[in-house]
């Protein structure tokens, strides 16, 4: 597998392992499941030598998760509801539950990088981000 590196945030990041975290746990092959922990690992490593480490990004990171995980349960709802062609008004409280925990965890995200924003500008020397 060709490795693709590409500059992003640190909320996007998170974001990202806890995604690829989970389509490994459900992949259907063993194939798709070994690629999927090579990604996962490349990215935690990236994660372990990058992201700061303090209490307040350690908050936000749970924020992250705890709504990334909501979210797809949302999901995975929803995928039942349509499955069964239930369209009802508990369809449209998961839909509007889903917006609502969707633009919570971009808010998540933006504060979580907004911290280590400010934190690595910090720890890294002006002549050195360069």
């Amino acid at each position: 597998m060709n490795e693709i590196l590409v500059p992003t945030g640190p909320a996007e990041l998170v974001d990202q392992i806890l995604i690829t975290q989970h389509l490994a746990q459900t992949a259907a092959t063993v194939h798709r499941r070994s690629r999927l922990a090579r990604r996962l690992n490349l990215m935690q490593r990236v994660a372990a030598r990058t992201l700061p480490e303090d209490p307040q990004f350690e908050k936000l990171r749970t924020a992250v998760v705890s709504t990334r995980q909501d979210l797809m349960q949302l999901e995975a709802d929803l995928r039942a509801s349509d499955a069964r062609a239930d369209y009802d008004v508990a369809f449209v409280a998961l839909t509007r539950a889903y917006l609502e925990t969707l633009a919570m965890l971009e808010a998540h995200k933006a504060a979580l990088d907004l911290h280590a924003e400010g934190r690595l500008s910090r720890e890294i020397p002006p002549s050195a981000s360069l």
